[in-house]
């Protein structure tokens, strides 16, 4: 694992390559900037090497075995996930925000979260980003 307890073999370039960085942190295209409350906005930060549109997909169920895709791996239940917002990333290690609502009634609840960020570098011309498995407080 890496500083932080992540694992070291990551797609963090988003070529569909899971390798080391060089760096002592692994670097996640996706993560959260604070924890995730019931009622409020969970805000996430996206990191792409290419400029454009990116998906989040949320599932409503903690993540799943990664399933293979033209993107790469997808961790997320594909029969109860959707496409909750769209982003541009401006690219080059540049983040962008995104703020995913949190419904109220979903106190307790694990939710899975997952981005599909453009990358010249995959041969569909995007990438799925890390899964995240959030718990809402």
């Amino acid at each position: 694992p890496d500083l932080d307890g992540a694992p070291r073999d990551a797609d963090g370039d988003l070529d569909l390559v899971a390798w080391r960085d060089m760096g002592a942190l692994e670097l996640a295209p996706l993560r959260p900037l604070g924890p995730a409350v019931a009622g409020t906005d969970l805000e996430l930060e996206l990191i792409g090497p290419d400029p454009g549109m990116a998906t989040i997909a949320i599932s409503p169920v903690p993540l799943v075995a990664p399933a293979v895709s033209p993107y790469g791996a997808l961790a997320l239940d594909p029969v109860v996930a959707w496409r909750a917002l769209r982003v541009v990333v401006p690219g080059g290690g540049v983040p962008a925000l995104a703020r995913l609502p949190l419904p109220s009634i979903s106190v307790g609840e694990t939710w899975g979260v997952q981005a599909l960020l453009p990358s010249a570098a995959a041969p569909a011309g995007g990438a799925f980003s890390n899964p995240l498995e959030i718990e809402i407080e």
